[in-house]
């Protein structure tokens, strides 16, 4: 409702000659309804990022910590091949500070090709019911802090496409293998806008 209080009362303001005596009352009235709508949307942002990890965090197996702290917010989600000593599959969840690597388990064949994408969806816009997707969790794998890491730029070669050298614990690095040039552009920015935003 508030936004159609500001659309009225920004209305009322057109009509209203700059010499009349509520104008000013209504121009602080549209101020101050408008700072009262960004308070409740932020506010709005908080629970629903809350409640996707809550959520998620219901979906791992080995968790060795709470995910749930103060000023972490839930950006990314998809599924990537990561390769280290060797490549695995991972369904891999970007926050602002960390990146949390996780392998589905459980009834993966109810979902078929597209589980990964109802997982994802599911996390980020609440799409699907919570029932329909217990049906597929998650076993954690590893974390990293952002504070303690670096990415690079990675040259393709004839066996490994698409992906972004990350640098971790001082001499540890893993390539975050995508399948397309496009998501890899994507990850790499939001990390990159990770790293900016911790300065």
């Amino acid at each position: 409702r508030i936004p159609r209080y500001i659309l009225l009362l920004q209305e009322l303001l057109k009509n209203t000659t700059t010499d009349h005596k509520d104008y000013s009352k209504i121009s602080r009235a549209i101020t101050a309804m408008k700072e009262v709508a960004t308070k409740i949307n932020t506010s709005a942002k908080i629970s629903e990022n809350s409640a996707k990890i809550v959520l998620l965090q219901q979906q791992i197996k080995g968790l060795p910590e709470d995910l749930l702290i103060p000023s972490r917010i839930l950006l990314k989600e998809g599924t990537f091949v990561v390769s280290d000593s060797k490549k695995h599959h991972r369904q891999v969840f970007l926050f602002n500070d960390l990146i949390l690597f996780t392998k589905r388990i459980g009834s993966i064949s109810t979902y078929g090709k597209s589980g990964a994408k109802k997982v994802a969806s599911f996390l980020l816009t609440s799409e699907l019911n919570q029932e329909e997707n217990i049906k597929e969790t998650l076993k954690f794998k590893n974390a990293i802090s952002l504070r303690t890491a670096s990415i690079h730029d990675f040259q393709d070669t004839s066996s490994i496409k698409n992906a972004i050298r990350i640098n971790y614990n001082l001499d540890d690095t893993m390539l975050l293998i995508s399948t397309t040039n496009e998501i890899k552009n994507e990850w790499d920015a939001a990390i990159k806008d990770c790293f900016h935003n911790m300065t």
